[in-house]
């Protein structure tokens, strides 16, 4: 399900904030590492594992249609975790 949040800014910065079932969901803590990489019009934020974001992002969201922005393939479950080690 997708939820809407507000963008504040915080000095030069801009915050979004993680609404709580997501962080329960994901059992994500404060001061906690994560990562953050744009995609195309996507922001992707996950936790810090070690290694570099390289091209992952990229095969997360499948292969974009240039023009529509539609996504051909999502990748499952298992793929995503390939993905990020």
């Amino acid at each position: 399900m997708a939820n809407i949040v507000k963008l504040q800014k915080i000095g030069n910065s801009i915050r979004a904030t993680i609404p709580k079932e997501i962080v329960d969901d994901l059992s994500l803590r404060e001061g906690e590492d994560m990562m953050i990489a744009e995609v195309d019009d996507y922001i992707l934020l996950r936790r810090k594992k070690g290694g570099g974001v390289g091209d992952g992002p990229s095969q997360f969201f499948g292969k974009l249609k240039a023009k529509t922005g539609e996504v051909e393939h999502w990748p499952s479950p298992e793929e995503i975790k390939n993905i990020w080690g």
